[in-house]
């Protein structure tokens, strides 16, 4: 009794990049019957091609969906900005300060897990 044959990965990406080239360039604008013009959406077009694109979308969407804003940057720059004070850390190791910046900036994803982990504790307890 043979075994089934599945498509290697290899083929599977070239055969969805054959699909991706064979659709037409999404144009900058289009023209509606009324004579208006209309931006495209990047990620509209995406998610209309989901069925026929899944592994080029979800990568698509993870890239296109990052903020064009530096306001992130500005707010780790900030935090940075208290945690090394050139007054009272002047010798301080630059690996210890980017330990402690990066646990200043997800310290509410870890306490959000530790919550997590004590409540299914507590349910396992009541068991």
């Amino acid at each position: 009794m043979s075994q089934p044959s599945y498509p290697s990965v290899e083929s599977i990406v070239e055969d969805e990049l054959k699909r991706y080239k064979s659709f037409p360039p999404m144009p900058y604008r289009k023209m509606l019957s009324s004579g208006n013009k209309v931006s495209n959406d990047p990620l509209k077009w995406w998610e209309e091609k989901a069925a026929y694109l899944p592994i080029m979308s979800s990568l698509v969407k993870a890239y296109l969906s990052i903020q064009a804003t530096s306001a992130p940057s500005e707010r780790v720059f900030s935090v940075a900005s208290r945690l090394i004070e050139k007054r009272r850390n002047r010798r301080l190791n630059p690996e210890l300060a980017g330990k402690m910046l990066f646990l200043a900036e997800n310290w509410d994803l870890h306490m959000k897990h530790l919550l997590e982990m004590l409540l299914t504790a507590a349910e396992q307890q009541e068991e």
